[in-house]
């Protein structure tokens, strides 16, 4: 269903129209009908579904609703199987004080209507006040009444009980004062989770970040950093102190890229003054053997090369831009860039060829040097099409879940293909020193 509703859903499109939205909820209405009916018979065996989820509901070339992926089915007089769908399962305490056996089932189902209008759920568990908001955004699509209200019915709606930060007149009248109440209150959230003493990570982090480190920009302490100097707020001595710390004791651990390693954390500390740990990391990051052989932005040469960039906008050190000329020249020499891009040759900013082109953009401003810009517009158009060949030789359809990943990804797909000057503010400074 997943990729259905990415086709036929006129909500997230520019010019839809009444009478499209009223048609598109009417097919929804009736593909919830469905699921209900394959629910009644389950139900009646004595078994619950366990799992609904975009996933696991597939809609026919005739435009019915199946169940499909039997793999959570278990009995009712026993225990829900322990699986489920972020965002579509009950959560823990939830599940713990109630004694439906039918509530995985409902659920799914309520969480099912509710993707038909907003991918919302996992903002609506933590923060169901925010649902008002949502509401008033789909005023013009008028959903229907039923639709609505059975798509709200797993998170509490009482004002008393879970009053919202703000209404949607509030923010209608002022989005911008809004926005700046919504800043502060992160800001705060993000302080008071810091733990500097704690050994194995600084601010709570993401599951990701296990699989990489709890350092980096993507994941860690880094990101967190960047994220309270963008928004003007001091980084606490103690956290600032940490970052450099496990940053310099762990970089021979570390990746080199500007997404989870050196080059990264290396322009955070510039932006927040520590340059000589910022070039020692940097310097890592430039003889890191994943450098001479990955090109991208995220993980390879052309983030590193933004890195040193941005040290010698700050510091005005010839050495730092002569470093960042061999990057450019190294990427232009490379006569075949797919081995340092992966066999699949994303298109896309972090991981495909419109981060390679970001990064001599920025080299030929530097340098004056037009070749790297005539270098930099070359780079996306060669990728134009791969996924269409990764779909030729997987044989899957166009529109196959598995291949989702080759649709409008900013990280790997054409949605960071049309501007290279997409990230500009945020992986090139400007040359004002104290600013990033």
């Amino acid at each position: 269903m997943r990729s259905w509703l990415s086709r036929t859903s006129p909500l997230m499109r520019h010019g839809r129209t009444a009478a499209g939205c009223a048609d598109f909820f009417t097919v929804c209405r009736g593909l919830l009908g469905d699921v209900d009916t394959a629910l009644d018979q389950l139900h009646a065996l004595g078994l619950r579904f366990g799992d609904i989820s975009l996933g696991n509901v597939v809609v026919t070339p005739s435009g019915r609703a199946r169940l499909c992926d039997f793999e959570a089915v278990s009995a009712l007089d026993g225990p829900p199987a322990p699986m489920g769908t972020k965002g579509f399962t009950p959560p823990d305490a939830l599940r713990e004080a109630s004694d439906d056996p039918l509530l995985s089932d409902r659920y799914g189902t309520a969480a099912l209507a509710l993707a038909f209008l907003a991918p919302f759920h996992e903002t609506a568990e933590v923060a169901p006040a925010g649902l008002p908001l949502l509401r008033h955004d789909l005023a013009e699509a008028a959903p229907p009444a039923d639709l609505w209200a059975r798509a709200i019915s797993n998170y509490p709606t009482d004002s008393t009980t879970c009053p919202a930060s703000f209404s949607p007149a509030e923010v209608a009248a002022d989005p911008q004062g809004c926005l700046a109440r919504l800043a502060d209150a992160v800001v705060a959230g993000l302080l008071e989770s810091a733990d500097p003493d704690r050994p194995d990570w600084v601010f709570p982090p993401s599951p990701q970040a296990f699989r990489a480190n709890t350092v980096c920009v993507a994941y860690g302490t880094a990101g967190v950093a960047h994220a309270l100097h963008q928004a003007g707020v001091p980084v606490p001595e103690a956290v600032e102190k940490r970052l450099r710390h496990d940053a310099l004791t762990s970089r021979d651990e570390l990746p080199p890229g500007l997404d989870a390693g050196t080059a990264g954390i290396a322009h955070v500390l510039a932006t927040l003054g520590r340059l000589d740990e910022a070039v020692d990391l940097a310097r890592h990051a430039d003889g890191h053997p994943l450098t001479a052989s990955c090109a991208t932005l995220a993980g390879g040469r052309a983030g590193v090369g933004l890195t040193w960039l941005a040290l010698h906008r700050r510091t005005a050190d010839e050495r730092h831009l002569e470093r960042a000329v061999a990057a450019g020249d190294a990427l232009l020499a490379t006569a075949d860039l797919v081995p340092a891009l992966g066999v699949d040759d994303a298109r896309g900013l972090f991981h495909g060829r419109s981060g390679l082109a970001l990064f001599p953009h920025h080299l030929a401003d530097e340098t004056g040097e037009d070749r790297y810009r005539a270098a930099g517009l070359r780079l996306p158009a060669r990728g134009v099409g791969p996924c269409d060949a990764i779909r030729k030789r997987s044989h899957l359809p166009r529109n196959d879940p598995r291949t989702m990943g080759c649709r409008g990804h900013t990280r790997s797909d054409s949605a960071g293909s049309d501007s290279p000057d997409l990230h500009r503010a945020d992986v090139a400074e400007p040359r004002t020193s104290g600013t990033s």
